[in-house]
């Protein structure tokens, strides 16, 4: 039809271009533009809805057939198609073209292929004669659905673009689904005896628990376990748990039991009570819910100590040994007196301190020095170069002193009077009596012959004070080594072993 107009309107142009060439031109341009306009404007808009998914075509066909074999869409035999093949087309018709469903059905044990143009999951079942239970759940491509739902294409759909090109239309969506229908079963449960009925289609006892909303602790007891396989006629029985909480090692934190008693509690959750640990309240105390417990662990440190006891010093007289000579027989250990202290820690806080045990762990040893009480008289050459006699020498701090200083006026009637009652004079010594007997004779270098007459508050021990009448005072401050002369004091008056203060610490340095 297209060919004879064209055919026509060649002759025209022909007939009309005689007369001149460009006049002929002209014409047939407009010719050409003219046919083409009304090529455009005579076509059709159909569109084509395929599964639900719509496309737009132009097109110059009369009817469906042509539409689709010029949009090269194939048929297969159980497509359904509205309007049929023949019927006629017009601007603005729809052509529908609903493909089968690919349908696999699992139910029961057996597994059939359905296709079918049913739309909702419930027809197709019926169609299939598969019947449904109120709590059987069925699942669509394993997500779980319900039998109103629609079943869709899942293919990609393109409108074509106007301007007479031919659309991409998909020939065969995917319309392929997988139907599982999972039967409820009924189980009875006893939770702590309080009865409870639920369906189920999980396949545990334990999915079945959790699904129904049945809250299960690690400490309740399930019966048949929680790993059972779910059967018809199945009877579960829970056992639960008494709640109650721990304070134990630094921490509080809430557990569960069916022990009858807190000391099997927290032994089921691993708590022992190691030496003097003790628990809280004590006692086979029964669990009850919201018991508190709490773990005391009790830890105790025993520290030693050791103080030293002194030894004892015996000194005794040796005949045999000379006079101011020593002699160390024993020596002197010191003892041991040892003393135990309990402290005890509970959770890591003293509570006490005690003496546990204190005993004498080491006597002390006593240290024996022999002292010499032989008495030798020996001579010495006095400045002066005479011959002395001395029985005992010794090393004293000498100091000098006056009239003046004994802290009298010189009206005084005890003015210049010694100890033992003497007129102060040149030759008199201060001495302390258990050192130098008064009354006795001594050399004192420097100073010359000398007798000891009297005493002060001062001279204690290896010490003297010579006088010197206040216009001939000399000051002395030095040690000195004095000579006691014979004759040898009475045995009884004689001081063995003398003081050992004051100390001659330049001598001592060097």
């Amino acid at each position: 039809m297209a060919r004879a107009a064209l055919a026509r309107g060649r002759d025209t142009l022909a007939a009309l271009v005689r007369p001149g060439v460009w006049w002929g031109w002209a014409l047939a341009l407009l010719a050409g533009a003219l046919l083409a306009g009304g090529y455009v404007a005579t076509q059709k808009v159909v569109t084509l809805d395929i599964d639900g998914q719509s496309t737009t075509i132009y097109t110059h066909q009369t009817t469906v057939r042509d539409v689709l074999s010029e949009a090269q869409v194939a048929l297969a035999v159980d497509d359904q198609l509205i309007p049929p093949l023949d019927a006629p087309i017009d601007t603005g018709s729809t052509i529908a073209i609903q493909h089968p469903f690919t349908v696999t059905i699992s139910a029961d044990g057996d597994t059939t292929t359905w296709r079918t143009h049913q739309t909702t999951v419930g027809a197709l079942l019926t169609q299939a004669q598969v019947s449904l239970g109120d709590h059987d759940v069925i699942t669509v491509n394993g997500l779980e659905s319900d039998p109103l739902m629609v079943l869709g294409a899942t293919a990609d759909r393109r409108t074509a673009m106007a301007g007479g090109s031919v659309p991409h239309i998909p020939q065969r969506p995917v319309r392929s689904v997988d139907i599982a229908v999972r039967r409820a079963v009924a189980l009875t449960i006893s939770d702590e005896g309080v009865p409870l009925s639920i369906y189920t289609v999980q396949d545990t006892v334990g999915d079945a628990l959790r699904t129904a909303g049945v809250l299960v602790y690690l400490a309740d007891k399930v019966s048949p376990g929680l790993g059972t396989v779910v059967a018809p006629g199945l009877r579960v029985n829970i056992q639960r748990s008494i709640p109650y909480v721990i304070t134990a090692d630094g921490l509080v934190f809430a557990s569960r039991t069916r022990k009858p008693t807190l000391g099997q509690a927290i032994e089921e959750e691993g708590l022992r009570l190691v030496g003097k640990d003790r628990m809280e309240p004590a006692g086979p105390n029964p669990v009850q819910v919201g018991s508190h417990v709490r773990v005391v662990r009790v830890r105790e440190v025993y520290l030693t100590d050791d103080d030293p006891i002194a030894y004892k010093t015996v000194w005794w007289g040796d005949s045999d040994l000379e006079l101011d000579n020593q002699r160390l027989d024993v020596s002197g250990i010191e003892g041991v007196f040892r003393r135990i202290t309990q402290i005890v820690y509970e959770d890591g806080q003293e509570i006490k301190r005690d003496i546990w045990r204190e005993w004498v762990a080491q006597e002390p040893i006593t240290k024996v020095v022999a002292y010499g009480k032989k008495i030798v008289v020996r001579e010495a050459t006095a400045e002066d170069g005479t011959t002395i006699q001395y029985w005992r020498k010794i090393r004293v701090l000498a100091t000098s002193y006056h009239e003046g200083e004994c802290g009298k006026d010189p009206d005084h009637p005890e003015y210049g009077i010694t100890y033992l009652g003497w007129r102060v004079r040149p030759g008199i010594v201060a001495v302390d009596p258990r050192v130098v007997n008064l009354r006795g004779e001594l050399y004192v270098p420097g100073y010359g012959y000398s007798v000891a007459g009297d005493t002060g508050s001062l001279i204690k021990g290896m010490r003297i004070d010579v006088y010197f009448p206040m216009q001939e005072y000399v000051s002395w401050n030095h040690w000195v080594t004095i000579y006691l002369l014979a004759p040898v004091p009475p045995r009884d008056q004689v001081r063995w072993i003398l003081p050992s203060y004051p100390v001659e610490r330049q001598r001592w340095l060097r």
